[in-house]
């Protein structure tokens, strides 16, 4: 039977039929809920059918809104006399559809549940009625209904491990059989196997119940927790670990914590539970529940032994992680069955070219990248900066007042002009409220600048600036209505910037990739941008890099492209930072270029640095921001590997200097964390953390080096660092960070993925192979400055010399 049970700290967990699942949800109004990231435990039933409905629980379930109905059914009699009488209760989910209003509203009944009240009944939870026989079918998947999972309850209230702590004495090392030590016992006829080692004395792991739905402790080097999910018989499961990232140098420390955190972390655990008898201390056994191999063994810590030390020494610890499990435990990662679910059609998870893409150039702004619409019939030229951070695209129209068209590359957009464009009406109204018969509404950004607009909606599609683009085919293919602010005013920033307007990219329905694809545009829910930077700027435009609108254009990467997760449900591209580093010497890639490059860890707190909306990758942002917390360590390592304190001050300094800078590498969870051993191998692909965090090899390392974090000034010659340590919570991964990164916003997928590129815009070449191979010349493209004038010679002859016209030479 397949069940289901809603507890009351925001926790739902059941049945597929065959595994348990669990998650958490979250209530967003009176009649809809959210439900996160679903865990499951990982057993195989070969039951005909079985299986295949555990998909479709999972596939139904995980990351997903639902409005429900609670609606009262038929009375049902029981007993001879029909004296017992209780009406059936049901709960009907329905896939939210969205008005044109604005409004959330039910759509298609997607599951149905009726409440069961006989107390001996599955798991006194949900019972299925009917499913759907094929993840393709049709036909309305209708499952069983809730109860309040009183067994269940019953089940955790009285888990024995609850509120006990425990020290290890025995932990299980994976190893090949010819690496055994000859005086630990292992079968000779395995060719891979478990053995069981002595905790390091001085490196003790600690294990702490805390209730009956979390765990915490030491694993020697790092505190950890996680989410603890009672099973029977004698059995409980556990979700994913959130660990501290410190690297202890000691012998034998990292292997202990790397081995200790394997068994643990998602891992459902088959224990036994000795009691020693007398005054001797209660032991605790983790096996194996499909092979009953010996995985640990732990001896109870009691008040009159190790409560006093180890107990204690590790009580802050157990409160930090205890606290951030409501926050960040319960989004236990899916396993990886299901997140191969997750993957249909010609959906690649390495990425490549899709079958319905559109690459267009971006363009250097000042301090910000654009990209190029034509808008209207006949088009009309706007150029707009794409920012990931922002919901809405708008740019000025005519009639706006004092809006920096002087300033803009294009003059503004005339409405009337244009024999498609339409001004919504009251009645209409998506984002925005209705004044003098218009749809109004507004921006107000951190740095201060503002813009009110109208909406309307027109014909838009994205491409290059030439006037060609209007004839080009290919364009008319992706050509969408689309609804945009038609801005009346402005303030700031937007005055005086070169581009025209603003055009938002953030996950959320109004963007232009979302409109493209929900009009059968684009085959993917997905947009890719790759940002260079160049010395100057002009309203020609300077080709700075390119975005591609439905899949990824790869064929100037430099790296594969590695996956982070996006942890946020809307809204914004959000990741979970993990770690900070710095690496000495510098280095323009995530590989080092030599032995004296060496990595330095900052020590982070992960719950503050990921704290309030997280960390977002914006490229509407110049710099990057991250966690004030970081600062004082931050700069601690700094000064360990510059000799110096970090700072913002200008100096100067030459290229040769500044590339010996250091280079800053940022950590990110992995999209997949329990990688397939065909695709990218840990030790050779660049972007993967690889055996630098052994806990969790297949995160992302991201390298900022200081040509990308470093500004240059040419009027003053200097340079300014501008990454910041000022954000109260979360941060923001800036553009100054996604600099030389081809950056794959997979809102279908819920990732974000990174690949270093050149960023060269390929223009789309019509000509076959044979054509080109009969070609003689060479076509060369616009030419662009790499580096400054004043950047290639040394400046401090200037300093030296008191003669104005000395003569100095540079490439």
């Amino acid at each position: 039977p397949i069940t289901i049970s809603f507890y009351d700290d925001s926790r739902v967990g059941g049945s597929t039929g065959c595994n348990r699942f669990f998650a958490s949800f979250e209530i967003v109004s009176y009649n809809s809920f959210d439900v996160g990231f679903l865990g499951t435990t990982k057993m195989l039933c070969r039951e005909e059918g079985v299986m295949d409905q555990e998909e479709e629980v999972l596939r139904l379930l995980t990351m997903r809104r639902f409005i429900y109905k609670i609606v009262n059914g038929n009375i049902n009699k029981s007993g001879d006399d029909n004296e017992n009488e209780e009406i059936s209760i049901e709960l009907h989910l329905y896939e939210p559809t969205v008005t044109y209003e604005g409004e959330e509203v039910e759509g298609d009944i997607v599951a149905r549940f009726s409440k069961v009240y006989d107390a001996q009944a599955e798991n006194d939870s949900i019972q299925s009625t009917s499913t759907s026989s094929s993840a393709s079918a049709e036909t309305t998947t209708t499952f069983a209904a809730i109860t309040n999972s009183s067994s269940n309850q019953d089940t955790r209230e009285t888990f024995p491990l609850s509120e006990t702590s425990w020290k290890a004495t025995e932990i299980a090392y994976a190893v090949s059989s010819t690496s055994i030590p000859t005086n630990s016992t292992v079968p000779s006829f395995e060719s891979s196997a478990l053995y069981l080692k002595p905790v390091l004395n001085d490196f003790p792991i600690i294990l702490i119940f805390s209730g009956t739905n979390s765990i915490s402790g030491h694993s020697g080097c790092n505190g950890y927790g996680g989410e603890v999910t009672p099973m029977e018989p004698s059995k409980f499961h556990v979700g994913m670990l959130l660990m501290t990232l410190m690297y202890c140098m000691e012998d034998g420390v990292m292997a202990q914590e790397g081995a200790y955190s394997s068994l643990l972390s998602e891992a459902t655990i088959l224990y036994e539970l000795i009691d020693m008898g007398g005054d001797a201390l209660d032991e605790l056994i983790f096996k194996d529940p499909l092979t009953a191999k010996v995985l640990a063994r732990f001896n109870r810590i009691s008040d009159s032994n190790d409560a006093g030390t180890d107990g204690d020494k590790y009580e802050d610890t157990d409160r930090t992680l205890r606290r951030s499990t409501a926050r960040s435990v319960r989004h236990s990662e899916m396993s990886k069955n299901f997140e191969r679910y997750l993957s249909e059609g010609s959906v690649q998870k390495n990425g490549g070219m899709f079958n319905s893409y559109q690459t267009s150039p971006i363009f250097q702004g000042y301090g910000t990248h654009y990209a190029t619409i034509w808008v209207g019939t006949p088009p009309q030229r706007k150029t707009v900066i794409v920012d990931t951070g922002s919901h809405f695209t708008a740019f000025p129209c005519k009639g706006c007042l004092d809006c920096g068209e002087e300033h803009h590359t294009d003059k503004y957009f005339d409405p009337d002009a244009s024999s498609t464009f339409r001004a919504l009406t009251c009645g209409e109204c998506h984002d925005a409220k209705c004044l003098g018969k218009r749809c109004i509404f507004s921006q107000v950004y951190t740095e201060g600048s503002s813009w009110h607009a109208y909406e309307s909606v027109d014909r838009v599609f994205l491409s290059g600036r030439e006037l060609s683009a209007v004839m080009d085919p290919i364009n008319a293919a992706f050509t969408s209505d689309f609804l945009f602010g038609c801005q009346t005013k402005e303030t700031g920033l937007f005055v005086t910037q070169l581009a025209d307007g603003i055009m938002g990219m953030s996950a959320h329905p109004s963007t232009l990739p979302r409109a493209m694809y929900d009009k059968g545009k684009l085959e993917h829910n997905m947009f890719s941008m790759c940002f260079k930077r160049e010395l100057h700027v002009s309203k020609q435009g300077v080709v700075a890099g390119f975005i591609t609108i439905g899949g990824i254009d790869s064929r100037v990467d430099l790296t594969p492209m590695v996956y982070a997760r996006n942890v946020a449900k809307s809204g914004w591209f959000t990741v979970f930072v993990k770690g900070v580093y710095v690496r000495a010497n510098g280095g323009q890639s995530v590989r080092p270029d030599h032995r004296n490059q060496k990595l330095q860890r900052v020590t982070v707190d992960l719950f503050e640095f990921n704290s309030g909306k997280g960390v977002i990758v914006d490229s509407g942002t110049t710099d990057t921001y991250l966690h004030k917390s970081v600062a004082e360590p931050f700069d601690e390592v700094w000064r360990e590997v510059t000799g110096r304190s970090y700072s913002h001050n200008p100096v100067k300094i030459s290229k040769k200097d500044l590339l010996l800078l250091p280079t800053v590498l940022i950590q990110l969870a992995a999209y997949d964390s329990t990688p397939d051993p065909l695709s990218h191998k840990l030790e050779t692909t660049p972007g993967l953390i690889g055996e630098i965090d052994p806990t969790s090899p297949q995160d992302i390392l991201l390298a900022i080096p200081a040509t990308h974090y470093m500004e240059y000034s040419p009027s003053r010659g200097t340079y300014t660092p501008r990454i910041y340590f000022t954000e109260s919570q979360g941060g923001v991964i800036g553009s100054n960070a996604m600099q030389g990164h081809n950056v794959l916003f997979d809102w279908e997928n819920k990732r974000v993925g990174f690949a270093e590129s050149t960023c060269e815009y390929q223009e789309n070449n019509p000509q076959t192979e044979e054509e080109v191979s009969m070609l003689v010349d060479c076509k060369l493209g616009a030419p662009s400055l790499s580096i400054s004038c004043s950047d290639s010679v040394e400046l401090s002859k200037c300093d030296k010399e008191s003669n104005a016209d000395v003569t100095l030479s540079g490439t």
